[in-house]
């Protein structure tokens, strides 16, 4: 009897040890398989696990890496663009920017997702997971094609439309030129209005949202002629009247808040006529129109600007508002 009893709790230890060594290597391989998930956490939080996400907004792929930093830790022995990299190789580069900036680079995200240093695997020298993560991805094409994707052929078509440096970077000058281009106000930053006028111009639904449909708008419109080496003048948003002759020497009235147009009224309005439209020649021009002082262009601005030049006070700065401006500015001699 006692043999039996000894042969019998050596088998259940055997079972157990055998137990034990499978569940802990499926326990490893699924560690392995996915070795930091609080990344598919913060992915979902920023952009719904997206790892090939490009909205158009500036940051990209499923952590959305603006292209600055993607670049600064090294993202681009990869891909030029974050969401043209794989999950592993996003993962690696946002690893390497956990070690350097800390949770603080996704400051609402982070949060959700409970990221942590030692959660998210944080090292400067981070490399992808798996065999293949560690291979550059080919270099994306020049070719511009209609995907819908902002991309850099895509940007650099638009840039030699619009008559600015075709680099592949969207900035602040790539936006003045395209607002000059289509007509909106030339503030530098690309808002409703700015996108409203680029879609009536490339013929997608004005609705004022950028997403894919309006980029693949652009591209159609670029390929069919628009962003050859010589920019072709875009179709006016709506029918306007023709321009006024400009009196000698002063603003063609044109409606477009161009930067002719800006530095005469920097110069009205007694501040820096640098042609750049920011917060202190707001601040100049609501001083001198006799509204609030806050920096931002709003409607009562544009109303005390529309009563003080002639326009209809309606709150809207429209072509007609710079067309009366630029009137306004050529009468002062």
């Amino acid at each position: 009897m006692v043999s039996k009893r000894l042969v019998a709790g050596a088998t259940a230890l055997a079972i157990a040890t055998w137990g034990t060594i499978v569940a802990g290597s499926l326990a490893m391989s699924q560690a392995g398989a996915t070795e930091y998930p609080v990344w598919d956490q913060v992915a979902q939080c920023e952009s719904g696990g997206n790892w090939s996400i490009n909205t158009g907004n500036g940051y990209y792929g499923g952590v959305q890496f603006s292209l600055s930093t993607w670049a600064a830790f090294g993202g681009r022995e990869y891909a030029y663009y974050p969401h043209h990299a794989s999950k592993e190789q996003q993962i690696a580069i946002a690893r390497r920017t956990l070690a350097v900036q800390g949770p603080g680079a996704w400051p609402t995200c982070s949060v959700k997702a409970g990221l942590t240093k030692e959660n998210g695997g944080a090292d400067r020298d981070a490399q992808p997971e798996g065999d293949g993560g560690s291979t550059p991805a080919p270099a994306p094409s020049d070719e511009l094609t209609v995907n819908g994707d902002l991309d850099r052929p895509t940007i650099i078509a638009m840039q030699k439309w619009v008559g600015t440096t075709p680099d592949g970077i969207w900035g602040p000058a790539t936006t003045r030129a395209l607002q000059a281009k289509v007509g909106a106000s030339v503030t530098g930053y690309r808002d409703r209005q700015t996108t409203v006028r680029v879609q009536t111009v490339v013929g997608a639904t004005p609705d004022g949202v950028w997403g894919p449909k309006t980029t693949s708008a652009l591209q159609r419109f670029l390929l069919d002629g628009a962003g050859g080496s010589e920019p072709a003048p875009a179709p006016a948003p709506a029918p306007e009247p023709a321009p006024e002759p400009a009196p000698s020497g002063g603003l063609e009235v044109n409606g477009i808040l161009d930067r002719a147009t800006t530095i005469a009224m920097q110069k009205w309005v007694g501040t820096t006529p640098d042609g750049i439209w920011g917060p202190a020649t707001t601040r100049a021009l609501q001083a001198k129109v006799g509204v609030s002082v806050d920096g931002v262009r709003g409607p009562e601005t544009n109303r005390g600007v529309q009563r003080t030049v002639g326009a209809t006070a309606d709150g809207i700065w429209g072509p007609a508002t710079t067309r009366a401006l630029q009137t306004y500015l050529n009468n002062l001699g």
